[in-house]
């Protein structure tokens, strides 16, 4: 093993090749060892304990942000060959982690690279929790490298010292160290998903409620490459979210203009007002690198009280008062009632505009937010009593009768998708797919969802379930033996967000024998970011590979415990934490 850092190389047992001394970046007039220098990035020197088979690592670590306007930056990579690239970071206890876009130089386009930590909620997962104290080696990708270099950048922002939440804070970007390991025959094959899968089982990335500028999407570029990280991926399939409430991300006649959060979409706007129509942008990429984009459609209400300006103009809404939800004291909700054909016909108009307008595959609707979609209103009292000869609001709220006659109305809602859909469609010469995300089969009366009737009828393409959270394997089977013989795929969305890479083979492993025909990927812009999981969730769809890859691959991420900073003992005694 080759260590380069701190101006020394040894030679170790192995062909590995350590980049640790990141000071021979270029440009080097963008390298300092002064705090807060405009236009910079800081030099930290650095020493690691031995973890595992890597040895002890010293070097110097280039560390950028937002607030210091740090430039790109290009470090050479001194070999030839097909090589597995590993990076190590440090994760700067107030920053939230490092926060990095890279690319190669023969790469048209950034990949982005973020702390891969994991939570309670998510499991158990050893060795998978880190500090200050400690940096993380993570599996990055294969590539042929030849007069190679890799270019290091930081995540860009509009507004990068203020505005709220994680999407317009400023961002610490950290590169300690490149590890490159001759590649085999056989980790090219696993990266590049070449096995014994002939067809590889559908899987959906997604980008919920127009979330694909929330990486930092400031111009057309980084548009093309939030659709490029699926190419080469199972993820043929992407669900794109092009609407928040009542607000679009392309110039539409009916919907108000996306503006969800003045300083997340403000790309929306600037994209537009530059003559750029961000879904005809990436519907383009998407066709060039062979991945269907679906236009995605998340309700949601006015908020009660608009503290923070998070949803757009709403007229429909506000024009509507009549037609919204109410409680059985007869009190409103914030929520839409698909009781009402108004408002089934007003969704229904917009995505007939989407797929009249584009050429797209399909659409995708959310049933598992802005929920419930009809409780007791006017309508569906009056319905119910001349159906039942009963008032609802004298029995249970979870009365089967209640819940079935609640349901119907979405039903009408999705039947009406479908006939307009198979309208448009025949125009075009092909069917539209219609994609729907849905809570499990026993979802009780805050929903009302009936995926299983829709499916029956053969209303949608893809049945998603969501479960807001980790979905259980028998939760697969029930909606399986529910849905039996329909042409409908049952997709899993797949939780938890955060899940090691062998762990998460192992589970789709598990959704597949329960009857799951492929996975979606909520909130994708988040999981492309966690490299070492990336590298292999993105090729799930090879099922009949995936036990041989889980038992053949080694742990693509490591925590490497820090000895010094700076010179600084990073003992968790002596360190940060009790320095005041």
């Amino acid at each position: 093993m080759r260590i380069s850092g701190s101006g020394r190389s040894s030679t170790m047992s192995t062909q590995d090749v350590i980049l640790s001394d990141l000071s021979v970046c270029l440009p080097g007039s963008a390298l300092t060892r002064s705090p807060r220098q405009p236009g910079s990035w800081m030099l930290f020197d650095y020493e690691t304990k031995a973890a595992g088979d890597l040895p002890a690592i010293s070097g110097t670590m280039v560390y950028g942000a937002g607030r210091l306007s740090s430039p790109p930056l290009s470090l050479p990579l001194p070999v030839e060959g097909w090589y597995s690239i590993y990076l190590g970071c440090w994760h700067d206890i107030h920053a939230g982690g490092s926060q990095l876009r890279l690319q190669l130089s023969d790469d048209r386009f950034y990949r982005q690279v973020e702390p891969e930590v994991v939570r309670p909620k998510d499991g158990d997962f050893p060795g998978h929790t880190f500090g200050p104290g400690e940096a993380t080696e993570v599996f990055w990708r294969v590539a042929h490298l030849s007069s190679s270099s890799l270019r290091i950048d930081r995540v860009r922002l509009f507004n990068e010292l203020a505005g709220r939440g994680v999407q317009a804070a400023d961002r610490d970007a950290c590169l300690a160290w490149v590890r490159l390991r001759p590649a085999t025959r056989a980790d090219r094959n696993r990266y590049e998903g070449k096995g014994d899968t002939e067809t590889p089982a559908t899987q959906f990335g997604m980008y919920d409620n127009g979330n694909w500028f929330q990486k930092g999407c400031v111009t057309d570029d980084d548009l093309r490459a939030s659709i490029d990280w699926f190419a080469d991926t199972d993820m043929t399939r992407v669900l794109w979210g092009c609407y928040s409430n009542e607000g679009a991300c392309y110039p539409s006649r009916i919907a108000e203009p996306m503006a969800r959060d003045p300083e997340v979409t403000r790309c929306v706007q600037e994209f537009l007002a530059r003559g750029v129509d961000p879904l005809a942008l990436a519907l383009a990429h998407a066709a060039e690198v062979g991945v269907g984009l679906y236009p995605s459609y998340r309700i949601g209400g006015r908020r009660a009280a608009p503290t923070v300006l998070t949803t757009n103009e709403m007229p429909f809404f506000d024009a509507n008062q009549d037609k919204l939800c109410v409680a059985a004291d007869g009190t409103p909700t914030c929520h839409y009632s698909f009781a009402y054909a108004e408002v089934r016909q007003y969704f229904t108009d917009l995505l007939r505009e989407v797929v009249e307008t584009y050429d797209v595959p399909g659409v995708h609707f959310l049933f598992v937010r802005s929920n419930p979609f009809a409780l007791y209103e006017d309508k569906t009292l009056e319905e119910y009593r001349q159906a039942h000869g009963t008032d609802p609001r004298d029995l249970p709220e979870d009365d089967p009768t209640w819940w079935i006659h609640r349901a119907e109305y979405l039903n009408q809602f999705v039947r009406g998708l479908r006939s307009m859909l198979d309208e448009v469609g025949e125009a075009k010469g092909r069917r539209l797919e219609l994609a729907v995300s849905v809570p499990p089969l026993d979802n009780g009366p805050a929903w009302c969802v009936d995926g299983a009737t829709w499916a029956r009828e053969g209303l949608v393409d893809y049945l998603i379930i969501h479960a807001g959270g980790i979905l259980s394997v028998d939760g697969v089977h029930q909606y399986r033996e529910a849905i039996a013989g329909s042409e409908t795929e049952l997709i899993v969305d797949f939780y938890p967000r955060r899940m090691p890479a062998r762990a998460r083979l192992l589970r789709a492993l598990e959704y597949y024998e329960a009857g799951a025909e492929g996975f979606c990927f909520w909130d994708g812009q988040s999981r492309v970011a966690r490299a070492s999981e990336f590298a292999t969730g993105r090729l799930l769809g090879h099922r009949t590979d995936l036990a041989r890859w889980a038992q053949e691959m080694e742990d693509p991420f490591r925590v490497v415990p820090l000895r010094t900073l700076q010179g600084y003992s990073m003992d968790r005694r002596y360190w940060t934490l009790t320095s005041g």
